[in-house]
């Protein structure tokens, strides 16, 4: 089992999230990820459809950082820079307070969010993904409305 609250569980516990905290967080991820991943590395695909909570609350925080907080979430799409900016703007937040009060943030994910965004980033690293859409459908309604083959 890996997630956000799971990561934040274990490694990103203490406020201010400090740097050596995110490196193990990283260092964790990159080692669970490493088999599970493999196969996939050499699709070379670059864009992913993201569905569920985090990458919705990830969506709204990078649309607020683009000073569009209201725009459609589903199907935005945001590249590496935006997510890796997003992330330090949660990190560098002192404590939770400080995490709620993000433009943008749900005030429910604040404290685990952080640890769900570095799951996208070591995906997004491993596999070389450059862009994520948002989906606000989940993989029920993918599989419900998928043509025969």
């Amino acid at each position: 089992p890996v997630g956000g609250l799971s990561i934040h569980r274990n490694i990103l516990r203490a406020d201010p999230i400090n740097t050596q905290d995110m490196r193990r967080a990283r260092a964790a991820l990159q080692k669970r990820f490493g088999t599970p991943l493999a196969p996939f590395e050499q699709l070379e695909f670059t864009h992913a459809v993201a569905t569920g909570g985090t990458v919705q609350r990830l969506g709204r925080l990078i649309n607020a950082a683009r000073g569009t907080p209201d725009a459609t979430l589903d199907g935005m799409v945001f590249c590496r820079r935006e997510l890796a900016q997003c992330l330090r703007t949660i990190q560098e937040a002192k404590d939770s307070q400080a995490r709620r009060s993000i433009p943008g943030m749900d005030p429910s994910r604040a404290d685990i969010l952080l640890g769900g965004g570095l799951i996208f980033e070591a995906l997004s690293n491993r596999l070389q993904i450059q862009e994520w859409t948002v989906s606000m459908s989940a993989l029920r309604a993918g599989i419900l409305i998928a043509p025969r083959w």
